[in-house]
């Protein structure tokens, strides 16, 4: 933790203007009002603080109360705020810090700025939560820091594999033009929304998310946060590949989370016989990589149940 980038701390805080009346109008006229009071308060109740890492602005939410803390991440295609479901689940049981990752351009630079922002939140051992992208910086900052972690929950996301670090394609996503990369963005999150029919209580939930997430894309999705975000992943699957043996002491364990038919269900074998002390839990088919969303209490109180074991 002491040898690192350079960083200068700020007490910059500052909360999220995301929902203002052109956004209402454009996004959420037709959406659930409860729902959409909810992320609103959310918001207004839930402030961004600000540290720089090197001269980049990091941004984080430190939030909720109890002995433990929960730590993931956000970013890379969009903001703090799309962690809102997770923090408002949790945060009345555990302390919560979630970090923006979009700053960021390489590992080491990523894991001495979170440790610097666990540091300046007196933070000392972490639960740990990743779902997806945030998967990935999860397991990044559990190679590096597995003996400050208790346990960790993965969700739908996949294993590092030096076969996927092409330097190639990174030098092509640069001359790329941004609004083919955004057009083709939209397209891939398409094959991740649910085939089955979306249980009755959860039908508004899902029709606003569908909202927030493409304001999200249209509003927060910049080439430049995509860019650092391709590059730590990239370092992750050149670099980052683990066995069981660099964690033969932790005495952590490890829930691995997914189902049959998410994008991500075919690395996690993978993950299984490289993680320690990992079990499994399958959600039904039908819904892909939504159906953490789609069933968000019982996913929920899973984590919570999870992690009250480990404490």
């Amino acid at each position: 933790m002491l040898n690192g980038p350079q960083l200068k701390e700020s007490s910059k805080v500052g909360g999220s203007d995301l929902i203002d009346n052109k956004s209402l109008k454009k996004y959420y006229a037709d959406v659930s009002h409860d729902e959409l009071k909810r992320l609103q308060d959310f918001l207004a109740t839930h402030e961004i603080k600000h540290i720089d890492v090197e001269g980049k602005s990091v941004k984080y939410y430190s939030c909720g109360k109890g002995e433990h803390t929960i730590l993931t991440f956000s970013g890379g295609h969009s903001g703090l705020e799309t962690v809102y479901e997770t923090v408002l689940g949790l945060e009345k049981e555990f302390r919560i810090v979630v970090v923006d990752i979009s700053s960021f351009t390489s590992i080491p630079e990523f894991g001495f700025g979170v440790n610097r922002i666990l540091d300046r939140e007196g933070v000392g051992r972490v639960f740990v939560i990743g779902q997806s992208l945030s998967g990935v910086y999860s397991q990044i900052y559990f190679k590096s820091n597995y003996d400050n972690v208790d346990a960790m929950v993965l969700t739908n996301t996949f294993a590092p594999s030096r076969k996927k670090s092409r330097k190639w394609a990174l030098i092509l996503l640069r001359f790329f033009p941004f609004c083919l990369l955004k057009a083709i963005f939209k397209r891939e999150m398409r094959k991740w929304t649910p085939v089955a029919e979306i249980p009755t209580e959860a039908r508004e939930r899902m029709h606003f998310k569908s909202a927030f997430m493409k304001q999200v894309v249209d509003q927060q999705f910049s080439k430049r946060f995509l860019m650092n975000t391709v590059k730590v992943v990239f370092q992750f699957h050149k670099d980052g590949e683990y066995t069981i043996e660099n964690f033969k002491d932790w005495k952590g364990k490890i829930l691995i989370i997914s189902s049959k038919d998410d994008p991500c269900y075919k690395d996690l074998n993978i993950l299984r016989k490289h993680l320690p002390h990992s079990e499994l839990f399958l959600f039904p088919e039908g819904y892909r990589h939504m159906a953490p969303m789609v069933f968000r209490d019982e996913y929920q109180n899973k984590i919570k149940d999870y992690f009250r074991e480990a404490i």
